[in-house]
């Protein structure tokens, strides 16, 4: 998720990206269905190791397990903690190449409208071919691929001011590796240490298997690509992980409509708009010093990583199971604007905000 564009438009876009967020939520469970069949069990079970991964290495960051198509999330895990870095990965099933063999794509959530998620940089790309999982694609930092309209592979990198590359790379139908169709590089020129810029078809980064071209013409090349990625669609990683791994365990949060309405229980409304929701707050053991949080972000670093200020807008000495809270609240776009907090059985201090899954839309509690 580079965390995501400040939102908070006029109330009447609110209400339109909540009205279309139905049919989008509708488009990812398509896609969690084509998880079924012959290629289910395996790309659940990459999903399942993705997951897995995230959290040990949180814990254990100087010991990642070896696994293809891992770079790139490392790389967020070493500046998140795993709630974040499952909201902000996730997963698709598209038949990239027209084979009618699904690949699985592991990416970032880079945009959010109501509650389906787009991304257009790759982490991973999987096929399976003859039972087996290869990857084919690995994306991370210095090394990025984006998906293109053809379904082909953008590819730019970077080794300092004088190295970058970028290129076009194809997997053919029925084959488990890419390959380049175009390279472009740059490169010293001569002992003078002047740039100069070079074309190939084979991938290889060598002056002596290129041709020489200019600079307007690399330009060129690349801007041609970069408007053509195509954006795709993500299911969060939260969506598949087990929800104990983003929920708070001490509070359940579900929609008000699964209340019964005789129960007896509190009720805060945090704003008042066409597109507010409510959502009921209970806690099965009871915790104490429960709040309504406003975040306000009060800065994002280079890794998209967000900081929040906090304000509190309601508090209740107990949550108790007796008596649960309902709160209504609006989603204003993909930006956190509403949390909780509260103290838990070992009087340890809890903070949450308040998401929707991706794939189903049920309400998520997120750690910050």
């Amino acid at each position: 998720m580079k965390l995501r564009a400040l939102c908070c438009g006029v109330m009447a876009a609110v209400f339109l990206i909540m009205t279309l967020s139905i049919g989008a939520r509708a488009e990812q469970k398509e896609a969690v269905k084509k998880l079924n069949g012959e290629y289910a069990q395996t790309y659940n079970d990459i999903l399942d190791q993705l997951c897995d991964i995230i959290d040990s290495t949180s814990s254990n960051p100087d010991s990642p397990p070896e696994m293809e198509g891992l770079v790139g999330v490392l790389e967020s895990c070493k500046t998140e903690n795993p709630a974040e870095t499952f909201t902000r990965i996730g997963y698709a099933v598209q038949d990239i190449n027209a084979d009618g063999a699904p690949e699985l794509v592991i990416g970032e959530i880079e945009e959010r409208k109501g509650v389906a998620c787009f991304g257009h940089t790759l982490y991973a790309v999987y096929t399976q071919s003859r039972s087996k999982i290869y990857c084919v694609v690995e994306g991370w930092a210095r090394n990025s691929f984006q998906l293109l309209n053809d379904g082909s592979f953008f590819n730019q990198g970077s080794a300092g001011a004088m190295y970058s590359i970028f290129g076009r790379y194809i997997l053919p139908p029925h084959k488990n590796t890419a390959t380049c169709s175009d390279f472009y590089f740059t490169h010293e020129k001569d002992e003078t240490l002047q740039m100069a810029y070079y074309y190939n078809t084979s991938g290889q980064f060598d002056k002596s298997v290129s041709q020489q071209i200019t600079e307007a013409k690399y330009d060129a090349a690349r801007n041609s690509y970069v408007e053509q990625v195509r954006t795709i669609q993500l299911i969060p990683l939260a969506a598949h992980a087990a929800p104990v791994r983003i929920s708070a365990p001490s509070v359940s949060a579900q929609w008000a409509e699964a209340l019964d309405q005789n129960t007896p229980h509190d009720e805060f409304i945090a704003d008042k708009t066409e597109a507010q929701v409510k959502i009921v707050f209970s806690s099965p053991a009871g915790v104490k010093n429960f709040k309504v949080l406003k975040l306000s972000i009060t800065d994002v670093d280079d890794n998209g990583k967000a900081t929040f200020s906090t304000e509190e807008l309601y508090a209740l000495p107990t949550l108790t199971p007796e008596r649960p809270l309902v709160l209504g609240m609006t989603f204003f776009g993909s930006t956190p604007h509403y949390g909780i907090s509260f103290l838990d059985e070992k009087g340890e201090h809890k903070r949450f905000f308040i998401d929707q899954s991706g794939e189903d839309g049920s309400v998520l509690l997120v750690a910050f």
